[in-house]
């Protein structure tokens, strides 16, 4: 969403780790101040908007969304991401897939900054798969295909076929999915990426990691000491034929373990795909 109204904006830093938002009252009269930190006990540093992406920085890109759309203008920015086919519902063989869960009518600050970076909703594991399988196809965004063909019993002959479905043929500018594809690969890449330490020799990936406080219904609040982590991405980064999302429940460590799974899969399979072309 700031991309497609920003493209990119390398030039124009943003608040990493920690930050003091400020909102004026409806008729000026008043100052309402919202402190906002990734990391307790951490100063007020900037980045551009590729080092927020590396860093994995809330408070960054709730600040890029603000300066993008303005921070009176909630609305304005749901119009965007549903634009951006993030907030879609979908069907596939298994069944409707709802659309993802996310207030619509809110008008408080705490609601606007935290849909920036997607703790305001909720979605289900296979849209966040179908979305960067999107970004990775170059804006076009399919349905999962569960079932290619099916044959009667002990027969090899197909009775039947089925194909992808489209969604949507082009979800974003193509300038979008470029700088996109440039930031998730930073993730892996970059100095400060949280993928970093999972780099592969010979084989280059792209994603970006997740980190999410568990709500504890017994005590009515967050249990900081159990995560929900995860890593979605592509493989190879400069030319995709896979997409994989690996999520993992309620572990007291943070997204390092999803990355390192992650790297594991794609290397055994471009391990066995590589074989397979010797072979042919």
């Amino acid at each position: 969403a700031f991309l497609e109204k920003k493209h990119g904006d390398d030039n124009q830093t943003y608040p990493i780790l920690y930050h003091e938002f400020k909102r004026e009252s409806k008729d000026g009269s008043k100052t309402y101040k919202y402190v906002k930190f990734d990391e307790r006990g951490k100063n007020e540093d900037k980045g551009y908007p590729i080092d927020i992406i590396q860093r994995s920085s809330n408070v960054g890109i709730a600040s890029m969304i603000f300066d993008a759309f303005g921070k009176e203008n909630y609305k304005g920015y749901l119009n965007k991401i549903d634009q951006l086919y993030i907030t879609t519902s979908f069907s596939t063989q298994l069944g409707k897939i709802q659309a993802p869960n996310i207030k619509r009518n809110a008008k408080d600050f705490h609601t606007y900054y935290n849909t920036c970076f997607g703790a305001g909703f909720t979605m289900t594991p296979i849209q966040t798969l179908v979305y960067y399988n999107a970004i990775a196809n170059n804006g076009k965004m399919i349905a999962p295909l569960f079932v290619k063909y099916v044959t009667k019993a002990h027969e090899t002959e197909p009775i039947q076929t089925f194909e992808a479905e489209v969604i949507n043929e082009q979800i974003c500018s193509p300038i979008t999915i470029k700088k996109a594809k440039s930031y998730l690969e930073a993730v892996v890449t970059g100095e400060h990426g949280t993928a970093r330490n999972y780099r592969i020799p010979n084989l280059s990936f792209a994603g970006k990691t997740g980190t999410r406080d568990i709500w504890d219904e017994n005590i009515k609040a967050y249990n900081y000491s159990k995560n929900s982590i995860s890593f979605c991405g592509y493989f190879p980064a400069e030319d995709p034929q896979y997409t994989c999302l690996v999520f993992i429940y309620n572990v007291s460590k943070k997204s390092s373990i999803a990355v390192d799974v992650f790297a594991r899969i794609a290397r055994n399979i471009m391990n066995t795909t590589n074989f397979g072309a010797l072979q042919n």
